[in-house]
């Protein structure tokens, strides 16, 4: 899982790395669990915008008998 910033598709984070200097961003996951958020603290003005959770999904083709 990942989250983007859209003004500047900025990555974010991606599973538990966090890949912004800005020590307000981070990622919050239960280990086990389903939902990761983004946890931005002491939000300000210039934070205003769209944040894109990205998921990756891998099919499993079955091969037919």
């Amino acid at each position: 899982v990942s989250w983007i910033r859209r003004r500047d598709w900025h990555i974010l984070t991606s599973g538990l790395f966090t890949y912004t200097n800005d020590e307000r961003f981070q990622v919050v996951h239960t280990e086990g669990g389903d939902d990761w958020n983004l946890q931005i603290k002491y939000v300000q003005k210039r934070d205003n915008g769209t944040y894109e959770c990205q998921t990756k999904t891998l099919l499993r083709l079955r091969e037919e008998e």
